[in-house]
């Protein structure tokens, strides 16, 4: 039990370090600590480990409310350790708080693992379930083994369901020549209202690994029409700009000029 209880407390250092970082990034100082919950403290908190756990978890609440999940996405870079990203996601799945912006960050942090395997091409290789008949994805059975200490949700027959409306998600969007078509199908919508309607089972590794899986073939396709979408337009305004134009439109009121788009970087 004591084991265990160093093991959370352990984890929710982690995420307390990272947020700590984060926020100091962005505010330019440090955010002060609650007494008892600093790094030494927390080394010799045998004794009072339910107490500090407990006020451990209401400090990270508190600086979740200051973390967006734009914040977080910008924080988790290829240089972040895959421990990090690890104990933030076993410390959202365990809050699992039926909200938005707690759905929209356990999504970054298990896409962010799913896009930075520990050994590259990681989930490319085949895998079977535990019980060895079962196949999963790769990724799937390395979030079961993330989260083999958490307490995960089950996964009712009607939310497999709308799982399976995944792998053809995936099938349109590769299907997209066109960044204007693609943004114009309403595919970020209609994929953000099925992920909410997948409730706490959002938080079931099947889910997380299918939702990374899919996230990553769009975010894939969507940098692949953007930049060729940004190259068509700089290639007409360096064409307008040989004819001695200067305006490409008016986007609300605001005139976007040839030198705006050209100083956009790829």
């Amino acid at each position: 039990m004591a084991e265990d209880l160093r093991f959370e407390l352990a984890i929710l250092a982690t995420v307390q370090g990272f947020y700590q970082k984060l926020l100091r990034d962005t505010l330019g100082g440090d955010v002060p600590i609650p007494s008892g919950l600093d790094e030494d403290a927390l080394r010799h908190s045998e004794r009072e480990l339910p107490n500090t756990l407990t006020r451990m978890y209401r400090w990270l609440h508190l600086l979740d409310m200051a973390i967006t999940p734009a914040m977080l996405r910008q924080a988790l870079t290829p240089d972040t350790d895959s421990e990090v990203a690890e104990a933030l996601l076993r410390y959202f799945v365990r809050r699992r708080e039926a909200s938005d912006v707690n759905r929209d960050k356990t999504d970054l942090i298990a896409t962010f693992l799913y896009r930075h395997p520990r050994v590259p091409g990681q989930w490319e290789q085949s895998g079977y379930g535990l019980d060895g008949a079962l196949p999963l994805s790769p990724f799937e059975i390395a979030l079961i083994e993330i989260l083999a200490d958490t307490d995960v949700p089950s996964l009712p027959e009607e939310h497999v369901q709308l799982l399976r409306r995944f792998d053809p998600f995936v099938e349109e969007v590769n299907r997209f020549r066109d960044f204007n078509a693609l943004i114009d199908s309403g595919m970020i919508g209609r994929v953000r209202e099925l992920k909410q309607w997948l409730d706490a089972s959002f938080y079931h590794p099947g889910v997380l690994a299918t939702v990374s899986a899919y996230n990553t073939a769009f975010g894939k396709k969507f940098d692949e029409l953007f930049v060729r979408a940004l190259g068509e337009i700089k290639n007409f305004g360096q064409a307008l700009e040989e004819m001695g134009g200067t305006i490409l439109t008016t986007v609300d009121g605001v005139e976007v000029t040839v030198e705006h788009v050209a100083a956009i970087e790829e």
